[in-house]
């Protein structure tokens, strides 16, 4: 993956060669489809008659219909991949033990947990706890709002989207 985020153009014609020979292929035969048609209006290849109008309606609607088909293939199976996904992931891999418990608990929580809750969650103490989230915080890798006499801790949303 390249670090600043790009798109790597050979992996994604790897994964994704039956749509695009599927695309090509369609591009193809509606060329040979309205080189025939218009043959047909014309005159040349047979006696019927045709509109040019219907001609351009019919190809216009099967391309949106392959489009959205398309659409919907890819929108399943394109992910896509930032430099960020890779750097949060060694984060939280070389995070030390105490503050990986609490990532992990964090996670096992959908992201969201009372501070209150951690030190049952994590058996780690409260002032361990309050120490380990202020590392966290500083990092980047969670965040705390105030919610009564407690805090609840979040699990920023770039790691929310990777890790949960």
């Amino acid at each position: 993956m390249p670090e600043n985020g790009e798109i790597n153009v050979e992996n994604f014609l790897h994964s994704h060669l039956k749509v695009i020979i599927f695309i090509l292929i369609y591009i193809l035969a509606s060329a040979i489809a309205f080189y025939y048609l218009h043959k047909a209006v014309s005159g040349s290849v047979c006696n019927c008659t045709v509109s040019l109008t219907w001609i351009v309606a019919l190809m216009s609607a099967t391309g949106v219909v392959v489009g959205i088909g398309v659409y919907i293939y890819m929108k399943n199976t394109l992910i896509p991949e930032t430099a960020s996904n890779k750097e949060i992931q060694e984060t939280v891999r070389f995070l030390p033990e105490d503050q990986r418990k609490i990532i992990e608990t964090l996670i096992s929580s959908e992201g969201k947990i009372s501070q209150s809750r951690l030190p049952e969650k994590t058996d780690l103490s409260k002032v361990k706890i309050s120490r380990k989230l202020k590392e966290l915080e500083r990092k980047g890798i969670v965040k705390k709002e105030k919610s009564g006499m407690t805090n609840t801790v979040y699990l920023q949303e770039k790691f929310q989207k990777i890790l949960i």
